[in-house]
């Protein structure tokens, strides 16, 4: 957020993308209110990696802001499994589908499948495999819905 709204933050960014050899852009920002934003952010922010850790360096009062390599790494972990999320909501989101009985629950089992899968896999962070530990509640907890509905 702090990029996107300023103008020589951004230069400085741009600057350090040389640098660096990364191709410029300004990343995407996370907005809480929409889950997806995070995912899309990460995908924004990953590629300029380098660039924001030395902006973040040398940019007096952006250090606070600095992800560790071990938060870079977590966030990298992340990204396939939240973009399985990103793309069930965009595929449930087409119009002229109908959705309910052929596709939806497949959805959500795939979800499932690799929320469960993350979760046991121990080459994973534990704050990766407990997100898909939440994950898997989550979804557990909404699919017993399922159960009480009419259609």
């Amino acid at each position: 957020k702090r990029i996107r709204e300023s103008g020589p933050l951004k230069g400085r960014l741009e600057d350090e993308c040389k640098r660096a050899n990364v191709d410029y852009h300004v990343p995407e920002r996370n907005i809480a209110t929409r889950w997806n934003s995070t995912i899309v952010m990460m995908n924004s922010a990953f590629p300029l990696r380098r660039a924001i850790d030395s902006l973040c360096d040398h940019e007096p009062g952006l250090h606070k802001y600095k992800l560790t390599a071990l938060q870079w790494d977590i966030v990298k972990q992340l990204q396939p499994l939240l973009k399985l999320f990103l793309d069930a909501t965009n595929r449930m989101s087409e119009s002229n589908t109908c959705l309910i009985t052929d596709q939806v629950i497949p959805i959500i089992d795939v979800l499932h499948d690799c929320l469960i899968r993350t979760a046991a896999d121990t080459t994973k962070y534990r704050a990766v495999r407990h997100a898909a530990q939440r994950g898997v509640a989550t979804i557990n907890k909404y699919y017993s819905l399922t159960d009480e509905s009419y259609v």
